[in-house]
């Protein structure tokens, strides 16, 4: 079995590895999927200022799930998720790219 697919042929979860993106004295620190969570070492700094302690985005107040985390250069990256499919669908019918 191919290492990036599960069981059921879907893709295999990112996991919860941190991407760290930097530009001079600014830095973001996020899970795989681009979201800065509350409570953890997440979040956007300036200075050594946390200025955004929260940051995710949903589809219909569901979270995404993570597909990919493309970082361009140290201080660009590409997100790209999927919604939950819709009900009585077997796949997702949107990708999201942040």
């Amino acid at each position: 079995m191919d290492e990036g697919l599960t069981f059921g042929g879907e893709p295999a979860s990112l996991g919860s590895r941190p991407v760290t993106l930097i530009e001079g004295s600014t830095f973001c620190v996020s899970d795989s999927g681009g979201r800065i969570l509350s409570g953890s070492a997440h979040g956007l700094f300036y200075l050594d200022t946390r200025v955004i302690a929260t940051w995710h985005l949903t589809v219909d107040g569901d979270e995404l799930e993570p597909l990919a985390a493309i970082l361009r250069t140290p201080y660009r990256a590409t997100f790209l998720g999927r919604a939950r499919p819709r009900p009585g669908r077997l796949e997702s019918t949107l990708i999201v790219e942040q």
